[in-house]
């Protein structure tokens, strides 16, 4: 267990100490569950009254409550402490080009009731209503009278202070007022505030708070299926002045390369993509191709598993385009760690290696070499996950210990 540094003690304005004390005594009954009172004064470094009040409060909120230890040394058995998981439910939604997600979960992003429906990218506002009242038939279903909040994940650029979807190319929405929607939908406020972010960054906050791998990295990059990639340095999310740090989806690798959805040529997500997975796959057999691409993804990845040459081929090619994207993020961010999402990471056995290839082709100075390059280790989809985070984050905001 990791004692608190007391250097990073904010001492001053006694509310301000308080709420500080008090997400770090959260945070560490989060990490640590099971956890009786003395180990929190001891990892902490603060006082046992001083924790026996955030605690007080704590259980009065429902955040936390209290349970016997199974454990004795012959007297009064400890008390211990757990988050109360069915407490607080918060409300996902993880927009797709093809099928949106939504769902109920509660505070450490575990999902208790999730349904996928068909994205209508061509009217976004009736659309986002009806999401909303497909989370309402959710909530009502597990008799929740509300929501701590709904957390939204969105592939394009946001204004995360605002609520708006500025522009998602893939979904084809321009200067969507979520928030406004939700006001709209929601006038007693049942359902919390709503938290936007791009999918790539919640992505990339989710592998941050539940990655199993994780945790003691401070310096990352998720890259999701689209292809965005959401940046953690320090520890804190990059967002960048106007919100749209990332961006290297969009990077051009091949100059006068094929067209893409932003209307630049040679992009990267041109041929890193599910999509460009796929249509590599039926072009290679003179066909073409106009469905859902994730699922056609996982068949050409079980095609090749299976031996199928073409589908093998396709995937490496995937993963050598990969690898050169890699490599320019490699030399110009310098991770600790890179992250993978999305269904090609099914056929890793065939991606890796042509993902290592690539990048010790162009990484100068062995930089590669102490980069770790995973697939995401996260069970749900990492947006959806990252939906649920960025409003847990709120919860446990302050300050955060790290191990």
């Amino acid at each position: 267990m990791t004692k608190l540094n007391t250097k990073k003690l904010i001492r001053g304005n006694h509310k301000i100490v308080r709420h500080i004390n008090r997400a770090a005594i959260l945070n560490l009954i989060r990490e640590h569950q099971p956890i009786p009172r003395i180990a929190l004064s001891r990892l902490s470094n603060l006082n046992k009254s001083t924790v026996s009040s955030i605690v007080s409060d704590l259980l009065e909120e429902k955040l936390i409550y209290e349970t016997p230890s199974e454990e004795s040394t012959g007297g009064r058995k400890p008390i211990l402490l757990r988050l109360n998981r069915s407490e607080y439910l918060i409300g996902a939604i993880d927009f797709d080009p093809d099928c949106t997600f939504l769902a109920i979960g509660d505070i450490e992003a575990n999902v208790v009731r999730k349904k996928a429906i068909r994205t209508d990218r061509s009217d976004p506002e009736n659309f986002i209503r009806r999401c909303l009242m497909e989370l309402d038939e959710i909530k009502a279903e597990l008799r929740h009278p509300e929501l701590r909040s709904i957390g939204v994940s969105v592939p394009g650029i946001v204004d995360v202070k605002r609520g708006v979807v500025v522009v998602a190319p893939d979904l084809e929405w321009r200067n969507i007022d979520i928030g406004c929607l939700v006001e709209e939908m929601d006038p007693d406020g049942t359902n919390g505030s709503v938290i936007i972010e791009n999918e790539a960054n919640a992505s990339a906050l989710a592998e941050l708070w539940f990655g199993q791998e994780l945790r003691s990295h401070s310096n990352m990059v998720f890259i999701s299926e689209g292809i965005g990639t959401g940046i953690i340095l320090q520890g804190q999310l990059i967002q960048g002045s106007f919100q749209s740090a990332g961006q290297f989806g969009h990077m051009t690798i091949q100059a006068d390369g094929e067209l893409c959805i932003c209307g630049n040529r040679g992009c990267w997500e041109v041929y890193a993509s599910n999509t460009a997975t796929v249509q590599r796959y039926y072009e290679s057999q003179n066909q073409t191709f106009d469905g859902d691409p994730h699922g056609e993804i996982l068949r050409i990845v079980r095609l090749a598993h299976e031996g199928d040459e073409r589908a093998v081929q396709a995937i490496r090619e995937t993963g050598r385009y990969l690898g050169i994207g890699i490599s320019n993020i490699i030399k110009g961010i310098d991770p600790e760690v890179i992250v993978l999402g999305g269904a090609i990471i099914e056929a890793w056995d065939l991606i890796y290696p042509e993902i290592r290839q690539a990048i010790q082709q162009r990484v100068f100075f062995g930089l590669s070499k102490g980069v770790r390059i995973i697939p995401t280790s996260l069970h749900e989809r990492p947006s959806l996950v990252g939906a649920f985070t960025l409003v847990i984050k709120e919860v446990f905001g302050g300050y955060r210990i790290t191990k």
